[in-house]
């Protein structure tokens, strides 16, 4: 087996992750890449085209009738900088950030807040969506 040496990228967001009482160690799904439970959300940070810092999360299934108030919401700025977005049947939100804006001197340690942030926001959510618009929770939910 090769391994792979850990990267500054990685470091600053692993020892974000710390921070926010998350174990990177039991994240780490592969290279670069993270996945792990908040609350009963999916949560998945990644490195993508070598060039962006990625958070998502699969957080409701889109309700079977009635759509007009759900997409009004997804399409909204309410959550911002989160972006809300759907795939087929399923509502995600999502973060994405350049890698470098996470080394900037001035704001770097609010852009890890954002991306580590996803997870806390992505739990909120998808109880958010069940309850408001009726949305069934994402079929990668662990309910308990």
């Amino acid at each position: 087996f090769t391994k792979n040496q850990i990267n500054q990228l990685t470091q600053k967001i692993e020892i974000r992750m710390i921070a926010k009482g998350i174990n990177p160690i039991l994240a780490r799904a592969n290279y670069e890449y993270w996945q792990f439970y908040q609350g009963s959300t999916l949560i998945r940070i990644y490195i993508y085209n070598e060039s962006f810092v990625c958070a998502n999360s699969p957080i409701n299934q889109l309700p079977t009738g009635n759509l007009e108030p759900i997409m009004r919401y997804i399409l909204s700025d309410e959550n911002l900088p989160y972006n809300l977005g759907t795939w087929e049947k399923d509502i995600y939100i999502t973060y994405r950030t350049h890698y470098t804006d996470l080394f900037n001197e001035k704001f770097g340690q609010q852009e890890l807040d954002k991306l580590i942030g996803l997870a806390e926001k992505a739990d909120f959510m998808d109880n958010f969506l069940n309850e408001t618009y009726g949305c069934e929770f994402a079929s990668t939910a662990k309910l308990e």
